[in-house]
């Protein structure tokens, strides 16, 4: 992710934030269980996913 989207994840509404990182781990639970998970793919998502967590937890 790049450092210009997490910046503008400061401005998203926590509800906002929250149906982000869940559509995201569906897409990381998906990919794992696909026929050919692809290793960049699944680390990209979490990785996504993982940011969005911090700037939960931030908020908190």
């Amino acid at each position: 992710m790049h450092d210009a989207d997490r910046d503008a994840q400061q401005w998203l509404t926590v509800d906002e934030l929250a149906a982000r990182r869940r559509e995201l781990v569906r897409q990381y639970d998906r990919e794992l269980r696909s026929a050919e998970p692809v290793p960049e793919r699944v680390a990209a998502l979490w990785a996504e996913a993982d940011a969005i967590a911090a700037v939960q937890r931030g908020r908190c």
